[in-house]
């Protein structure tokens, strides 16, 4: 049975069929050049509920008794050190009731977050939250409410969905939290990018409603319409090499920097400060991108705790396939045999966006190289599979089919990806058997949804199972639509398919015939075309040292791209060596990538961050069920780890699926009956002051930015003759005239239009 959660929080069920179904529970239907695959349903003409786009008109708590916990005001402030980011939330909140009430309030994290710390400031108290076992901390709180004594808990509803409860809020009184996380930055290009999450799905607003609490808490997630109280953010930034561009692609932003160092103010809507609330709460993620002129280095941090033998490791790599010493590759063409298979979700909920998919597509089955094999699967609560890959794909054919995407709706249902994606993945097998090694092709397939899937542990399952076998030659890629779409389940989806997410925002479409280049669509193509490395073989050094890795496996290494690896190290351990082969190599022309990463004076530190983030990457892939190949060992060794994540939690203060954060203020008697007068609570203002990350001098000017994407030119435009070369290396850039004519067009020999 599936739930959908209407505005009401009521609840609507839709049959659907049991991934663990066979053969039998689908009914197969031949039609000419495509398979029509239609689930039972007791009535056909059923549609799933469409999602609720309705906006939260304020920023606040609520209780089912009606009383109002307005948000008051909320403070932001970041620091971004390198790769690594601390995040400091304080959220003030005002009981304007007589009476002591309890709340609810559920938000989003960012994927590569870990939260280490939950604090509450009440009358003229500091009450610091403790990690404890997920039951144990349910408990503790339910029990200081029942006494009437203050409560708060902090916990993981889902992944990514934390909820805050705040338990016996006196009368007139104000309550100010304070929220700590730290994060890993995503690197894209030659850019950092910070992310702070701003909007829930409709499943993650389920998710946070149907956490066990008490009765009388009722919902209101904060989605930030700018109806709220005053939002300020605060980043400061500190790079290792010069910065050379800092934008946000999405909202206005103040600046002001000097060569490595920088400071960026939140602006959308307006100036904020002191008594000053017309500062917007971001209607969607906000999102700064930091470009430094040295980013593609890879580096080996060490971190040593105190009283510990044991190092907490952190490896950031950015591979360079033109580095590979042995075989031969072919640089900046696309892989000659590749097959294509392009899932299109034309679910009711997708209507929203449908535009922004047509768009999409059309550029992916132009970008495919001519005679390459081109399969198009739609799906919602049934699925429809072309076959059209029995020909090469031509020009002609490619713009036949881009008609067909022209004419697509989305009016499919329900989004049931699982017995779409079972039939792509057996026919790749299938095919794959009748071929011998030499003839096997690469196979890259394309999913286009807001990620809003029945059942979506299965499918992830089943994708890991299909790509971690030996012979396997496909990589699964998705693109993420909607103005919420689920970020987790698309990006632990491609991740284990070996592949990468991309998200596009809402009302990017350009038009089916516009050949205009969309960005992430490019990017996702650019990894498609190039060969990646796969069987990747991580080594710590010295030789014979046991370690713990996080995650326990890599499935692909892209060219140029990205990727962190943690692990529990002895103290002897002092490299890193990286071994790989190259996607598109055969066993008569094999070629080998490998790397060491050595530590040095300059990344060895002493302190706790590196050790959460650790834990918090153990924690991930034992949610996530990513323990092992075999799935039946996974299961097996997910049980036998739960105690380890669980103690790791508690040790280094995390809040995962299995720990939580809990806090309680005892209360005199006088004080639960109201028979003395406490002093006010210390507002956000004032208690931000210890955190503020503003360290640049009072005399450097502000510029203001508007949202605008980073303008950066690839070496290879000027390897081809389009443009002077900047000083930093690329991957295999989509930059190739011969595959993409109609991304040259605007192009000249003088000036680049872009």
């Amino acid at each position: 049975i599936h739930f959908t959660i209407d505005d009401n929080h009521s609840s609507q069920q839709q049959q659907s069929s049991s991934p663990s179904a066979g053969p039998s529970s689908t009914m197969i239907n031949w039609a000419p050049k495509r398979i029509i695959v239609q689930q039972p349903s007791n009535n056909k003409n059923s549609k799933a509920p469409k999602p609720s786009t309705k906006k939260v008109t304020e920023c606040e708590l609520k209780t089912s008794t009606g009383s109002r916990l307005p948000l008051e005001m909320m403070s932001v402030q970041v620091k971004l050190v390198d790769l690594i980011g601390e995040v400091t939330m304080y959220q003030q909140f005002f009981n304007e009731g007589s009476s002591a009430v309890e709340g609810k309030f559920v938000f989003p994290m960012d994927e590569l977050s870990a939260v280490t710390g939950f604090e509450a400031f009440i009358n003229n108290k500091r009450v610091v939250g403790v990690v404890k076992e997920k039951e144990k901390a349910r408990k503790e709180y339910k029990e200081a409410v029942e006494r009437g004594d203050g409560a708060y808990l902090l916990e993981e509803a889902e992944a990514n969905v934390f909820t805050m409860n705040i338990g016996n809020i006196p009368g007139k009184t104000r309550v100010v939290i304070k929220i700590t996380y730290i994060m890993e930055l995503v690197v894209e290009g030659p850019a950092r990018k910070f992310v702070f999450p701003a909007t829930l799905t409709a499943s993650q607003k389920a998710a946070g409603a149907n956490v066990m609490q008490t009765k009388t808490i009722s919902l209101d997630a904060v989605n930030g319409d700018g109806n709220g109280g005053g939002f300020s953010m605060m980043i400061a930034v500190t790079m290792p090499s010069m910065i050379t561009q800092i934008t946000s692609p999405t909202h206005t932003v103040m600046l002001k920097k000097t060569c490595m160092q920088a400071t960026v103010k939140y602006a959308e809507g307006g100036e904020e400060g002191e008594g000053k609330k017309n500062v917007m709460f971001p209607k969607s993620d906000f999102v700064l991108m930091v470009m430094t002129s040295e980013c593609y280095q890879p580096h080996l941090w060490l971190e040593e705790e105190p009283d510990s033998d044991v190092l907490a490791a952190m490896v950031a790599l950015q591979p360079d396939i033109d580095s590979v010493s042995s075989g031969e590759i072919n640089k900046l063409t696309a892989l000659p045999t590749a097959e294509y298979v392009l899932m299109i979700d034309l679910s009711n909920s997708m209507a929203e966006c449908i535009e922004d998919v047509k768009s999409c597509a059309a550029m992916i089955v132009r970008s495919i190289p001519e005679y390459s094999h081109c399969t198009l699967v739609t799906f919602g609560s049934s699925f429809e599979a072309s076959i059209e890959s029995s020909t090469p794909l031509t020009s002609i054919k490619s713009e036949a089919l881009c008609k067909q995407l022209k004419i697509m709706k989305a009016n499919m249902g329900g989004s049931n990806l699982w017995p779409a994606m079972r039939f792509v993945l057996t026919s790749i097998e299938q095919h794959m058997k009748e071929q011998s090694v030499e003839q096997r092709t690469d196979t890259n397939i394309i999913l286009l949804t807001d990620g809003e899937w029945m059942t979506p542990s299965e499918i992830i399952r089943q994708v890991h199972d299909h790509c971690n076998r030996e012979e396997n030659r496909s990589r699964l890629f998705t693109i993420g639509f909607g103005s919420n779409p689920h970020k987790h389940n698309l990006t632990i989806i491609s991740r284990v398919g070996g592949g990468c997410c991309e998200m596009v925002s809402k009302g990017t479409a350009v038009g089916v015939n516009s050949k205009q280049p969309i960005q992430q669509v490019a990017s996702q193509m650019r990894r498609c075309l190039q060969p990646a490395l796969t069987l990747v073989d991580v080594e710590w050094l010295p030789d014979g040292i046991i370690v713990e890795q996080s995650p326990p496996k890599i499935q692909t290494l892209f060219n140029g791209e990205h990727t962190i690896i943690y692990a529990f190290v002895p103290k002897e351990c002092d490299a890193v060596r990286i071994t790989a082969q190259v996607s598109n190599s055969t066993p008569t022309t094999m070629s080998v990538f490998r790397q060491r990463v050595n530590a040095d004076i300059g990344t060895k530190r002493k302190g706790r961050m590196i050790h959460q983030l650790c834990a918090r990457s153990f924690a991930r892939c034992w949610e996530a069920g990513l323990l092992a190949d075999d799935p039946v060992k996974s299961d097996l060794m997910k049980g036998e780890q739960k105690e380890m994540i669980t103690e790791l939690g508690v040790k280094y203060q995390l809040a995962t699926q299995l720990t939580s954060f809990v806090a309680v203020e005892e209360r005199t008697e006088e004080e639960k009956l109201g028979m003395i007068e406490l002093p006010p609570t210390p507002t956000v203002t004032q208690l931000q002051k210890e955190s503020d990350v503003d360290e640049l001098m009072m005399y450097t000017r502000w510029e203001t930015l508007s949202p605008h994407p980073l303008v950066s030119l690839a070496p290879a435009a000027a390897r081809i003759g389009l443009g002077p070369a900047i000083e930093h290396k690329t991957i295999y850039d989509f930059w190739n005239p011969s595959l993409f004519p109609w991304y040259f067009e605007s192009w000249n020999e003088d000036r680049i239009t872009r």
